[in-house]
């Protein structure tokens, strides 16, 4: 595939793109190194395959998506709880409608929280919950942090160890890393895995192929339809002057189970900070994928994958 328009407005406009490949019917039919493929942080990409985590876990009866936060969490509850946080479900940590006040356990907030804050689970758990939980979307770590934290308590290892043969090993995924943990010592379900890209790319396959790798079923049946299904419509704002995400029908506006839907749910996609991006175009049969350090504003990648590739491919 020609990735010459792709290119060349990632490099007129100065983005810090590392590699991007497109697999189309399992074939590698595009490709651009900027730098050597290595495994780095996908950030936010690995909420995601906690989200795939979620599945098994649900799947294996660990517990169910209509169970309350304020039950499964009872021993980390503040004293007193609001009716909001009573009315909270794991549903809604799992498409980002908990209905907190404000952003939460984001990057820029945990160096301070490292240094002044030891329990991050009750300290998720004392945040104010100010609408009811399932009206309001508000991207927050919470979400993902929780339910990784949940999900190690229950199976009594580690996130990458209780997805680790289920999902890695099924994959080709050997040894993988997460490099970020809270000062309980939980992995991070919000952020810290590393993979190189190509290895980004096989979770990408595995949803394009509806959970189904090379004959075997990995997923749980129905799971690829729910976790790319609109759940939430996401009210953001970008700092490009005049760009309004929730009107952007070039990438879209709408939330699943950690993954973020395109335009009419055509596709959908991983995406982590810094653009770590895995794009699933099931129309087409194609996976597309791209890390970096990307560090403008305006999510450009994104924007240029949506308006340079997806519309070109074969």
């Amino acid at each position: 595939m020609d990735l010459s328009k792709f290119i060349r407005h990632v490099e007129e406009e100065g983005l810090d793109v590392f590699n991007i490949i497109v697999h189309q019917n399992d074939h590698l039919i595009g490709q651009k190194d900027w730098k050597e493929p290595k495994r780095l942080d996908i950030r936010s990409g690995t909420k995601s395959f906690t989200a795939t985590a979620v599945g098994f876990a649900v799947e294996e009866g660990m517990f169910s998506l209509e169970d309350y936060v304020a039950d499964v969490f009872s021993q980390d509850m503040p004293e007193h709880i609001s009716e909001n946080m009573r009315k909270m479900q794991l549903k809604h940590l799992l498409t980002m409608t908990m209905g907190f006040e404000q952003e939460e356990l984001m990057g820029s907030q945990r160096p301070w929280m490292r240094e002044h804050v030891k329990d991050w689970v009750k300290y998720s758990l004392s945040r104010t919950v100010i609408y009811e939980p399932g009206d309001k979307f508000l991207y927050n770590n919470i979400g993902p942090y929780l339910l990784g934290v949940l999900i190690q308590r229950r199976a009594g290892q580690t996130l990458c160890g209780y997805l680790k043969p289920r999902l890695f090993d099924k994959i080709g995924i050997e040894n993988p890393e997460f490099v970020e943990h809270c000062p309980l010592g939980y992995e991070m379900g919000n952020s810290g895995l590393c993979l190189d890209v190509y290895e980004f790319s096989k979770l990408g396959k595995l949803y394009l192929h509806d959970g189904v790798w090379n004959g075997e079923r990995v997923l749980p049946e129905g799971w690829v339809k729910k976790a790319s299904s609109p759940y939430s419509y996401t009210i953001m704002k970008s700092s490009l002057p005049g760009y309004d995400i929730a009107n952007d029908n070039v990438i879209g506006a709408t939330y699943g189970y950690f993954f973020w839907i395109g335009p009419w749910g055509k596709w959908y996609y991983a995406c982590g900070a810094n653009d770590q991006l895995c794009v699933v175009v099931p129309d087409k049969h194609a996976v597309i994928t791209a890390v970096g350090h990307v560090m403008q504003h305006g999510d450009r990648t994104i924007h240029l994958i949506a308006k340079d590739i997806i519309p070109d491919l074969p």
